[in-house]
């Protein structure tokens, strides 16, 4: 009694936030959505995607993609080698041996294929060159689940100021679907020219807007102290 008295005294001006996250076991911060880091360097889930999504860009990926990794996927799957026409119903302890009956070779699409709905879409397997091909599967999270990617790995480069051609490889590779480097620029022309040869979608020119904008509001909080000098 006396160690629960000390520590009650001794914190005596908990806040309701506090209080919640100790007795009711809820979160101690607040946010109108779940955030996940970006390590923007790391792309392998992303180069050995699933052909179905193959039109999807690295951030649009970040922000839907779902990933299970299961040793026992690998078992199981030698358990049904041999067999034709058995596909994964979905669950992580059923995978499937075949699923070219899943693959969109069709035209490119803003959206993942049956995310629009609001559903989650089914499980599917990565390629083949998949480090974690035999353990791994991923989906799509429909948009209102959707993540927030947070960068990590010092800051994206500005539009404005700096070197123009690593601004353009940077927003090429997070904007633009890829497997390789030469997807998203070819050995004679440049990052620039690459950059604004791409159609990028409304959405994803307003998220690069939406980067510079943090620059903007340092900018205008420098030159602010600079004048109150």
């Amino acid at each position: 009694i006396n160690s629960v008295v000390t520590g009650l005294i001794s914190k005596s001006e908990i806040g309701g936030p506090m209080a919640c996250m100790y007795l009711l076991d809820h979160k101690d911060h607040y946010t109108s959505h779940e955030f996940r880091n970006l390590y923007w360097r790391s792309f392998v889930d992303y180069i050995h995607r699933p052909d179905i999504y193959g039109n999807m860009c690295l951030y649009d990926w970040t922000r839907l993609s779902e990933k299970i990794h299961s040793p026992k996927l690998r078992t199981q799957m030698a358990d049904l080698e041999g067999r034709s026409g058995n596909e994964w119903d979905g669950t992580p302890n059923t995978p499937a041996v075949n699923t070219v009956n899943h693959l969109d070779n069709g035209a490119p699409d803003t959206c993942p294929p049956n995310v629009a709905d609001g559903k989650r879409t089914e499980w599917h397997m990565f390629q083949p060159s998949h480090p974690q091909y035999g353990t791994s599967r991923v989906r799509m999270l429909p948009p209102r689940s959707a993540y927030v990617p947070n960068f990590i790995g010092g800051p994206l480069p500005r539009k404005d100021k700096g070197n123009r051609e690593d601004y353009c490889m940077t927003m090429l590779t997070l904007f633009k679907p890829w497997r390789t480097g030469l997807d998203l620029k070819t050995d004679c022309g440049t990052w620039e020219e690459s950059f604004m040869k791409h159609e990028f979608t409304d959405r994803h020119n307003d998220i690069m807007k939406y980067f510079h904008l943090r620059y903007e509001c340092n900018d205008s909080r420098d030159e602010f102290s600079k004048a109150r000098k």
